[in-house]
């Protein structure tokens, strides 16, 4: 079910040369909350900083799923597609 969710619209975070910081990470979270899913977009500078520690665009988006209590839905080329996990009661 999962697999049929999309964004038909542009990312909605983009992270570049700042990389992955707190800020960023609580707007990734603050969207979930608002949105329930979010399009993150690595731009290439980004890309290079992680694939030379021997990370690929999976990896990063598996980390940032656990930083911010998500599910990856899709990971295509450099975008990552998000869906907030559900809250257990």
């Amino acid at each position: 079910m999962r697999k049929n969710i999309s964004i038909k619209s542009g990312a909605t975070i983009i992270i570049g040369k700042s990389m992955l910081s707190e800020g960023i990470t609580n707007e990734i979270k603050r969207q979930l909350k608002d949105k329930k899913i979010v399009k993150v977009k690595f731009l290439k500078s980004f890309v290079d900083s992680f694939k030379s520690k021997g990370l690929n665009v999976k990896n990063v988006a598996d980390d940032i799923s656990k930083k911010v209590n998500a599910s990856v839905v899709k990971v295509v080329g450099f975008t990552v597609v998000l869906i907030r996990n559900k809250k257990v009661k």
